[in-house]
């Protein structure tokens, strides 16, 4: 069964004289997201269990996968894709690094 998620709640803060936060959805249907780190490129970096890797724009909720190893990640209780990070020079060394569970 897919598991559908709402995730994403992206918060944002109001000038200071009126402080409040607001949530809004970013985006919808990711399945066990596990990560999600935002880049210097001022996108949401993502996995999802199964073994997708995706960027999604924060305003527009667009998402573009840019890894789906989903035919060779082993997934199964806490096994699977889990996390990610950026080189520290990226995007000047377009490097992602992910932490698979076997």
């Amino acid at each position: 069964m897919r598991i559908l998620a709402l995730l994403f709640m992206i918060v944002s803060v109001a000038v200071a004289q009126n402080p409040q936060l607001t949530l809004r959805p970013v985006v919808k249907n990711l399945r066990i997201p596990w990560e999600i780190h935002w880049g210097p490129d001022s996108m949401l970096w993502t996995t999802e269990r199964a073994g997708v890797v995706s960027r999604i724009n924060p305003e527009t909720g667009s998402q573009t996968v840019v890894l789906d190893h989903r035919s060779t990640v082993f997934e199964f209780v806490e096994g699977g894709l889990m996390g990610l990070t950026l080189h520290p020079s990226f995007p000047d060394s377009p490097y992602v690094f992910l932490a698979m569970n076997h």
